[in-house]
C-alpha cells in the first residue's frame, strides 16, 4: 500500500499492451486452457497449463527459465531480507552465467547476480513468477513476488554500481507476475533512497482475466509474452554493458583492439615498420656516418667484435657474379654490428666506397675478417664500378675470389638478397 508508481509506469503499460507480430492463439486453444484450469486440482497443475499455453519459448540456449529454485547464493541481511529464508520464486527467467563471458560476473558481483550455485546459474534475472492453486491466497503470492522483485532489483543495482551508471531515479526495469490460472497480475519493481534508507517498491502494472472470455485470454497471453520479451532485452543490454566496460578496462594501451595479456606475451620484434618509421634505419644511418671516409681502398677503422658479431677466421671474398647487383651473402656467414666497443676482439671494416647500396638508399661497407697467410683479397677496379654494379646496368665487376662477410641488415626488417 505504501509503494509508489514508477516514473516510467505509463510506458511500461504501453509496452506490455502492444500488438505482436505472431499469430494469436486460436479459440480452441482458449477452450482447452479454460477447461484444464477449471479442473486443476493443485498448484502444480495450474503451473503446467499456464506455462504451456501462456509463456513464450525462446530458441536462445543461453536464456532459460528455472522452476522452484531458491536464491541460495543471495547475500543475507542486506536490509529487506534480514533473518528471512532465501527467496524461492516458482519461476525465474534469465541469462545463464556463461553468457556474461568475458565479464567474471560471479567474482565481481557475487550472489547478488548469480543467485544460486552452479556453472549454468541464472544470472541477473529481470522476471519472476509466482503461482497459486485453486482457491489459494493471492495476497500471499503478491508478497512472495515482492520479495523476488526486491532481490532482482538489488542485483541490478549492484551491476549498475559496477558500471558507475545507476538507473534513473524511480524507473522500473524488473517485473514479476502472479496467477492462479484465472487471473494474471503484473507488477513493476524498483528501489528508492531517502535519508540513507533504501526502499523497494512493488507496484501493480496490469490485472487481467484468463478464462472469462476468448478476448481476455488473448490479451493476457499477449501481455505476458511482451513482458518476457522486455525482460530478455533488459537482461541482454545489461550483460553487453558489463562486458563492454570490462573489456575496455582490460584493453592494452598499446593496441586498443588487443587484450593487455596478449600484448604482454607478444614479441615486440613481430611488429613490422615502414622504412621511414623504423628506428633501426636511423640508428644504422647514424652509425655509418660516424666513420671517416676517403678514396683509398685499403683505409679502414676498427670496431669491436662483440658477441653480436660473427666473422669466421676463414672468411674472405667470394666471386661476384657479373649478372648480380649485390654481393652474395653465404647462408652460414653473416655479421651484425655491435652495440658497444668494450674490450672485445676487433675485426677490420672497410670504410671506403667499396660497399653495396641497399634498396632503401643506405650504403653498407664490406666487413673484412683478419687476413691469414693463405687468404688474399683484391680491391675492385674503381668506386665507379661499384656504384654502377649496384644499378640497373649491371656492369661487369672484377671477379673477387672466396666468400665475404657483410653486415646483416635484418634489423631493418628487410632481407637484401643477391
Amino acid at each position: 500500500m505504501c509503494s509508489k508508481p514508477p516514473v516510467n509506469l505509463k510506458s511500461r503499460q504501453e509496452r506490455i499492451d502492444r500488438s505482436r507480430s505472431t499469430a494469436s492463439p486460436s479459440e480452441s486453444d482458449y477452450r482447452h486452457f479454460a477447461s484444464a484450469i477449471r479442473r486443476a486440482p493443485n498448484e502444480a497443475s495450474v503451473l503446467v497449463e499456464t506455462a504451456t499455453h501462456l509463456l513464450k519459448r525462446y530458441d536462445d540456449p543461453g536464456y532459460q527459465r528455472s522452476y522452484n529454485q531458491a536464491f541460495t547464493n543471495f547475500p543475507k541481511n542486506v536490509g529487506f531480507n534480514n533473518d528471512l529464508s532465501a527467496a524461492q520464486p516458482d519461476m525465474v527467467e534469465g541469462l545463464d552465467m556463461p553468457e556474461f563471458d568475458p565479464f567474471p560476473v560471479r567474482e565481481q558481483l557475487g550472489g547478488a547476480a548469480t543467485v544460486y550455485s552452479g556453472p549454468q546459474a541464472t544470472t541477473l534475472p529481470h522476471l519472476a513468477g509466482e503461482w497459486k492453486g485453486p482457491g489459494k491466497d493471492m495476497i500471499l503470492a503478491q508478497t512472495q513476488a515482492g520479495y523476488d522483485g526486491a532481490c532482482m532489483v538489488y542485483g541490478r543495482n549492484e551491476a549498475r554500481s559496477f558500471l558507475e551508471s545507476p538507473d534513473p531515479a524511480g524507473h522500473a526495469f524488473i517485473s514479476t507476475f502472479t496467477t492462479d490460472g484465472t487471473t494474471l497480475n503484473i507488477f513493476d519493481h524498483y528501489s528508492s533512497e531517502s535519508q540513507g534508507q533504501v526502499k523497494y517498491h512493488q507496484y501493480p502494472t496490469s490485472n487481467s482475466f484468463l478464462i472469462s472470455t476468448y478476448e481476455d485470454f488473448k490479451k493476457s497471453r499477449r501481455q505476458l509474452r511482451n513482458l518476457e520479451d522486455d525482460a530478455k532485452v533488459a537482461s541482454e543490454k545489461l550483460r553487453d554493458e558489463l562486458n563492454e566496460k570490462w573489456s575496455a578496462n582490460h584493453r592494452s594501451p598499446v593496441s586498443p583492439n588487443v587484450p593487455a595479456k596478449a600484448v604482454d606475451s607478444a614479441d615486440s620484434n613481430n611488429y613490422d615498420y615502414d622504412d621511414e618509421e623504423d628506428p633501426n634505419n636511423q640508428l644504422l644511418a647514424e652509425y655509418w656516418t660516424s666513420f671517416p671516409t676517403n678514396d683509398q681502398y685499403d683505409s679502414s677503422v676498427q670496431i669491436s667484435a662483440t658477441d653480436n658479431v660473427y666473422a669466421p677466421p676463414s672468411a674472405s671474398f667470394q666471386e661476384i657474379n657479373q649478372d648480380e647487383s649485390f654481393v652474395q651473402i653465404p647462408a652460414s656467414s653473416y655479421a651484425v654490428f655491435p652495440a658497444n666497443d668494450e674490450d672485445d676482439p676487433f675485426i677490420q671494416v672497410s670504410t671506403a666506397n667499396n660497399g653495396y647500396a641497399s634498396p632503401n638508399g643506405l650504403t653498407f661497407p664490406l666487413v673484412t675478417p683478419p687476413q691469414s697467410s693463405e687468404d688474399t683479397s683484391l680491391p675492385l677496379e674503381s668506386s665507379e664500378d661499384i656504384g654502377q654494379s649496384n644499378g640497373r646496368g649491371h656492369k661487369r665487376t672484377r671477379r673477387i675470389r672466396k666468400p665475404v662477410v657483410i653486415v646483416d641488415a635484418r634489423k631493418t626488417r628487410r632481407k637484401y638478397e643477391g
